[in-house]
């Protein structure tokens, strides 16, 4: 009896959570189609039917989404929190106009961030949002043409009508700066750590096509750094804090961290491992938002914040909560390591020697290594004397990383 009522209630769980992840795409759509049409009914009063909404992305429900391919999507400092952003196409076949807009819809008010900059008679799309630059600001990249494609980039500040174009337009001719690439795609990555991304083009793969920030716009610069697609680019140029708490629970402990990034980081964390000297079997995971379970060599294990699309990120001046393990296992003075947000290096041609040194150079070179609180198993057979002196040495540690603030506190704990 009490395995069919164990089985109704599941069957109940999986039909409720099913409902209510087809309530939450057909709210996604609804909200999508019911801002297409005030944007389409506000482009026909301003501009006469001229242009139609191509494509329109709801920041806020892309939070953690894969449904979208695109290079990232992100929320910088909360700028397009409620916010639809779209792009047109020239409705009418007979227009002079030769331009397409770029707009935001936030909170009910429609704003228009770009209008003669974009190229008319071509279908456009978003290609990432997120602040490539570093300032402060949001940068808004759309795509362009076919086969041949080009980038606009506009940076905006959330203030009314003051974004600006930060690329080489098309409009110029200038084909050796503009950014533009034959029949391929682009990239973003970040070649020396700095939080700024450069943007290279797909078609070669030494990086030779690549356009980098100047502090006004982007495009091919004299220091603009070409680097392949098969090297490791930084992913360690910030500084974190772990606060961990250990809380017994009867027989268990739950080992709960937050991971701060400090203000003066340049890069964003997005993965977290701590050594847990523990059996996989006797260590349970809780999982923040839109993170997933990670692990690597020598016991570590934690979490990592692989996927594109608005995930959450620790950027600089930030911390996350609701990192945790649950295990029977005691505490113990560990290591952990972080690692920023970077592009990865391109490993389809690699022969498995090659792979085995990118490997170990990411996990040696590329990481920020730290000390922390983790779980660690008994010794079979526990021998006193040395579990003392381990006890007696997380002493002395703790002493040493300013985890014990007073001498007193020290010499209790010593004797």
């Amino acid at each position: 009896m009490k395995i069919v009522k164990a089985l109704i209630l599941i069957i109940i769980l999986i039909v409720s959570l099913n409902e209510s992840v087809k309530a939450q795409k057909k709210d996604k759509r609804y909200r999508e189609k019911a801002v297409r049409e005030e944007v389409n009914q506000y482009l026909l009063n301003n501009y006469g039917g001229t242009f139609e909404v191509a494509e329109v992305i709801d920041i806020d429900a892309l939070k953690g989404s894969l449904i979208y391919f695109y290079e990232t999507i992100q929320n910088p400092y909360g700028l397009l929190t409620n916010t639809f952003v779209f792009i047109t196409y020239i409705e009418k076949s007979d227009s002079a106009i030769d331009y397409n807009l770029l707009g935001v819809y936030q909170e009910g008010q429609i704003q228009i961030l770009s209008e003669g900059e974009l190229p008319g008679y071509e279908y456009g799309s978003f290609f990432a949002i997120d602040d490539i630059t570093n300032d402060g600001n949001v940068e808004i990249i759309t795509k362009w043409g076919q086969p041949s494609q080009m980038l606009y980039i506009h940076s905006w500040d959330g203030v009314l009508n003051n974004a600006r174009l930060i690329s080489e337009p098309a409009l110029d001719g200038d084909w050796d700066h503009m950014i533009h690439a034959y029949y391929e795609t682009f990239d973003l990555f970040d070649a020396d750590g700095d939080g700024i991304q450069e943007i290279r083009s797909l078609k070669t793969d030494d990086g030779s096509l690549t356009w980098s920030w100047n502090g006004e716009k982007y495009g091919k610069w004299p220091n603009t750094p070409h680097i392949s697609r098969y090297e490791i680019y930084p992913a360690n140029n910030f500084i974190p804090n772990v606060y961990c708490r250990v809380l017994p629970e009867e027989e268990i402990f739950r080992y709960k961290y937050i991971v701060e990034n400090d203000e003066q980081s340049k890069q964003r964390i997005n993965l977290f491992w701590v050594v847990a000297d523990v059996p996989d079997n006797k260590l349970e995971y809780i999982i923040p938002i839109n993170w997933e379970e990670s692990g690597s060599k020598y016991n570590y294990n934690g979490w990592a914040r692989r996927v594109l699309n608005n995930g959450n990120l620790i950027w600089p001046g930030e911390r996350l909560g609701g990192f945790e393990f649950i295990t029977s296992s005691l505490p113990a003075v560990t290591n952990f390591r972080m690692q920023a947000d970077n592009s990865l290096p391109w490993t389809r041609e690699m022969s498995t020697a090659e792979l085995i040194v990118l490997d170990s150079l990411d996990f040696y070179e590329n990481m920020v290594l730290g000390k922390t609180i983790g779980p660690k198993s008994l010794p079979d057979p526990l021998i006193l004397k040395d579990f003392l002196d381990s006890l007696l040495y997380y002493i002395e540690q703790s002493d040493t990383l300013g985890w014990i603030k007073n001498q007193s506190t020290y010499y209790k704990y010593d004797n």
